[in-house]
This record gives C-alpha cells, sequence and structure tokens, in this order.
C-alpha cells in the first residue's frame, strides 16, 4: 500500500485565500492549501503578526460553525471549529494576539549535588533549576508556579554546563541515579547552551539568555559565601570539602564576573 502523503494525495492541493482579521481592524491575505487549512492559517498568520511568540496567536471560532458543536466538542483541548470545518476559497477567519505575560527569572539556590551512576570517584555535578515565574508570584507555594522550567548540570571541576536532553535523572532507594550520555554536549559557555537551545519557548529563549549574567552570578555568589568557622576539633572531612568547595565557587564566580557577556548591557 502506498502511503498518503504531499506527493501522493488522492486529491490534488487547492490553494485557498483566507482573509484574516483582528478585532482592531487589520485585514490580512493569507494563500493557504485545503490540507490541514486550520493548522496553515495559524502557521502563516502567526509569522506575519507575532513571529516573535506564535503561541500569543488566537483564532476566534465563526459563530455560525460554533454553533453546530456539541458540548463534547467544545470541550476538546483543540477546536473542532477549525479542524474539521470545510473551507472555501473567500472565507474569513477572526484573530487577536494575546498580551505577553509579565514574568520573572529566578535561578534556584539550592544546588543538588549528584555523582554520576554511584562513582564517587568522578567529579561532581550541581543540578541548575530555572523558573520561568509569573510577575510577582508567591515562591512559597509548593509546587512553585512557573510558566516554563529549564534545567542543565553544572561541573565545577570542569566549569562546564550540561543539557538536560542530555543525562537522565532517576531516583531509586539509595538516592538519585545520574546517568551522562557518552554523546552529550559538554558546553564551556552557559550563553552558548541558552542560544543554541532551540527547545526554548521563543517567547522566554532571550530573555533567559539576557539573564544568565546576572542570575548565574547570584547563584554563584551564593554557594560562594564562607560557612561558619568550626574548632579545629570540629573539622571533619565533610567540613574541609565544604570549605575547598566553597573556594572554588568563589573563584570561578571572580572569573564569571570579570568577563564581559557576550551581548550589549544597557549601562555601556
Amino acid at each position: 500500500m502506498v502511503p498518503l502523503g504531499p506527493k501522493n494525495l488522492r486529491f490534488p492541493y487547492v490553494m485557498l485565500t483566507i482573509y484574516a482579521k483582528s478585532l482592531s481592524g487589520d485585514i490580512t491575505t493569507l494563500s493557504v492549501s485545503t490540507f490541514q487549512t486550520w493548522n496553515a492559517i495559524h502557521t502563516t498568520l502567526a509569522e506575519r503578526v507575532c513571529s516573535y511568540d506564535p503561541s500569543r496567536l488566537v483564532l476566534l471560532p465563526d459563530p455560525e460553525v460554533e454553533s453546530k458543536s456539541d458540548a463534547e466538542e467544545e470541550e476538546t483541548a483543540y477546536p473542532h471549529w477549525g479542524v474539521l470545518r470545510e473551507w472555501k476559497d473567500g472565507d474569513s477567519v477572526s484573530y487577536f494576539v494575546k498580551d505577553p505575560v509579565p514574568f520573572q527569572i529566578r535561578y534556584s539556590r539550592y544546588l543538588c549535588k549528584l555523582t554520576e551512576e554511584y562513582d564517587h570517584t568522578k567529579a561532581p555535578y550541581y543540578t541548575i533549576n530555572v523558573y520561568v515565574e509569573p510577575l510577582n508570584c508567591d515562591q512559597s507555594v509548593y509546587p512553585p508556579e512557573y510558566l516554563y522550567q529549564y534545567r542543565f548540570l553544572y561541573s565545577i571541576r570542569d566549569n562546564q554546563f550540561i543539557h538536560s536532553s542530555d543525562y537522565t535523572l532517576e531516583d531509586d532507594e539509595y538516592g538519585p541515579i545520574l546517568t551522562i550520555s557518552d554523546e552529550a554536549t559538554r558546553w564551556t559557555s552557559l550563553y552558548d547552551m541558552l542560544e543554541m537551545d532551540e527547545t526554548i519557548p521563543s517567547c522566554f529563549r532571550y530573555a533567559l539568555y539576557r539573564s544568565a549574567y546576572r542570575k548565574w552570578s547570584d547563584t554563584l555568589w551564593s554557594v560562594s559565601r564562607p560557612i561558619k568557622a568550626f574548632p579545629r576539633r570540629k573539622m571533619t572531612k565533610v567540613v574541609k570539602e565544604m570549605m575547598e568547595e566553597r573556594k572554588t565557587f568563589l573563584e570561578i564566580y571572580k572569573q564569571f564576573r570579570s568577563t564581559r557577556p557576550p551581548y550589549v548591557r544597557k549601562t555601556e
């Protein structure tokens, strides 16, 4: 059996002219195909009116088509009035672009120290959680309210970053199991990892990239502050390791702060 695809359809494509009308009165002419017309309208129109964040585009239902939909269809995640509608040349659709949601970016101050696959002889890694939260949200609420979460691993020994797609973290009775892919990309620049990561929603990518200098600096500073002095008789191996670790973080913090970010800052 020959699969149906763009070159093997039983019916040829027919291009339609659709008029997209915004609530403010602007009219945009679109040329879309009869194949998946609804998706084509949304994709094509988003490129015209909000390419910076396509998720903000909202297509409104046709009142006549919507009135024919039953209650069950209206409760579905994707509106049937758009998917199943029979579109014709010269049809129109109304739309609006949602206002951006004010948000803030927060790096977790609590770093989880991990070793890879129980091998404590390897360099430890730290899990870093970055939250894109609604502006002025209540951070005391658990679980936290956020619009988007970004994760990565950080190696203090190599000063390298590993994207979440290159490692897995699972819990068992002995604690978290960290497994890093043999083909994992180890980024030497946090800026480069964020800039090249196409999985970040377009509405947050630039803000995450711009926030790296200040937010990562704050994180490094918070974990580099010296701990309370211990009497020599209580200087256990664990305490000594903690003190050395904080000294290392302090050096990394100084180095990071002394390096200019790859973009022009507002103060310059």
